[in-house]
């Protein structure tokens, strides 16, 4: 009788390990630290501060060839994305490169822990296809003095993401 309940209470032990470790397995615990070499944009900015070209200053955690993605936002609140990564947009495709148009502002969110800056775009694929795009947000850094698009995408636990610099 004794051992029946050792052996049930080793089980109950064996399988509460069991699930922690799948649960902390399946989620990043530290965080990313995806902003980091980054400053905080907490002044507000002109538009002309954002205007021009942007190309891509550290992929992180993906694979993509980063050396001809181009992001262009123009004074008449037009934005320019070219040769971005489908994966960025819908995450069952992988592989293909597209082109998006769409507009852009600025938003400038001030709060009392911390003043955000955002850009706000709404976005529309160039060659028609099944994949619909949407508003896109985009937190804003600096880096030597230099605006930086900062977009996350996919799963939050995979920590993946792109910046973009101001050339």
């Amino acid at each position: 009788m004794e051992f029946k309940l050792l052996r049930k209470t080793h089980l109950i032990k064996l399988n509460f390990i069991l699930i922690s470790i799948l649960f902390f397995s399946s989620c990043y615990l530290i965080p990313c630290n995806l902003d980091s070499g980054l400053d905080e944009l907490n002044i507000e900015q002109e538009d002309n501060f954002f205007i021009g070209e942007y190309i891509v200053e550290k992929s992180i955690n993906n694979s993509f060839k980063t050396n001809d993605i181009i992001i262009k936002l123009k004074k008449d609140g037009f934005i320019e994305m070219n040769n971005m990564p489908i994966e960025i947009f819908n995450f069952m495709k992988t592989g293909e490169k597209v082109s998006l148009k769409g507009t852009w502002r600025q938003n400038f969110i001030k709060d009392r822990q911390v003043d955000r800056y955002y850009l706000p775009t709404d976005l529309e694929f160039v060659k028609k296809r099944d994949t619909k795009a949407s508003i896109m947000t985009m937190k804003i850094y600096t880096k030597n003095n230099k605006p930086v698009l900062f977009l996350e995408f996919g799963d939050p636990d995979n920590c993946t993401a792109i910046r973009f610099i101001k050339k």
